[in-house]
């Protein structure tokens, strides 16, 4: 699929190398809330995703996008987007793909729901653009911190 600047393609395993590396700050530090190794985090969400696609533009991955069943709950997606410090240079394209995703997404689970670390406020904001409702912060983190839960479809 071709969208815009971008070239979609299904991730691999080892899309996880790059993608750990050129991480944006806000990403790596909620990621970091959550996991130990962001390798094996991100090459973890890659095989639970039954959608999982990587945005390259001129041959540099910006971002991947990915949406995995929710384990406890049938009819649950967990919606996720990782993106490196490229995709700020995209911010009104990479709103138009993921609204795209969000469709397919919704296409398959009724609902969505995932997390959001309580500090990476542009995520947030980001995702009520996408038209998801942003609920009070919970103890989510390795350590307690504190993460909105976002849902949709409900």
């Amino acid at each position: 699929m071709r969208a815009s600047l971008f070239t979609l393609r299904p991730a691999v395993p080892d899309d996880a190398v790059w993608l750990a590396a050129h991480l944006r700050p806000c990403d790596r530090e909620e990621a970091l809330a959550s996991f130990d190794d962001l390798e094996t985090a991100i090459r973890h969400s890659i095989s639970a995703s039954e959608i999982c696609d990587v945005a390259e533009t001129q041959g540099r991955g910006v971002f991947m996008v990915g949406c995995a069943q929710d384990p406890t709950a049938e009819g649950r997606g967990v919606p996720w987007l990782l993106a490196t410090t490229e995709a700020e240079r995209y911010p009104g394209v990479l709103t138009k793909i993921a609204k795209h995703y969000v469709a397919a997404f919704l296409e398959r689970w009724p609902v969505l729901l995932n997390f959001v670390d309580e500090r990476n406020v542009a995520s947030v904001r980001w995702l009520r653009r996408l038209g998801f409702t942003v609920c009070a912060p919970l103890a989510f983190g390795k350590n307690g911190e504190p993460f909105h839960p976002f849902v949709m479809g409900l």
